[in-house]
């Protein structure tokens, strides 16, 4: 399992952190999870997860700004990071690409589904 590749889930939903870090471990990967923008970026500060999976809603620091912060990091300028979000706003895929995520994914109870989809930007 060392060579499995590290995700990092920052999601402050319990529940939900809690669903995809299960099926993501049913996938051979390798999870870390912060419940705030903050705390993940610490959990950055002191890893190097292959991918990054941030819920765009986040309290104080917003999935959106954590991303910016992330990309202004040299080491994460290329590190794939996917926005998620439970909330079919229209706007929001872009604004997670202009906020420099490798994409965005909309939360559905198909979680497999997520989870083959983060599955396309690990190596």
């Amino acid at each position: 399992m060392s060579d499995a590749p590290t995700i990092l889930i920052v999601e402050d939903n319990e529940t939900d952190r809690l669903i995809v870090r299960l099926f993501l471990e049913q996938a051979g990967h390798r999870v870390l999870e912060a419940d705030s923008a903050e705390s993940g970026l610490e959990l950055c500060s002191r890893t190097r997860p292959d991918l990054l999976l941030i819920d765009g809603m986040l309290p104080f620091m917003d999935g959106f700004q954590m991303t910016r912060a992330l990309r202004a990091i040299p080491e994460y300028r290329d590190t794939p990071i996917l926005v998620l979000s439970g909330l079919e706003e229209p706007e929001w895929p872009a604004r997670a690409i202009e906020a420099g995520a490798t994409g965005f994914i909309l939360k559905s109870n198909n979680w497999n589904e997520l989870v083959e989809r983060i599955g396309r930007y690990l190596p």
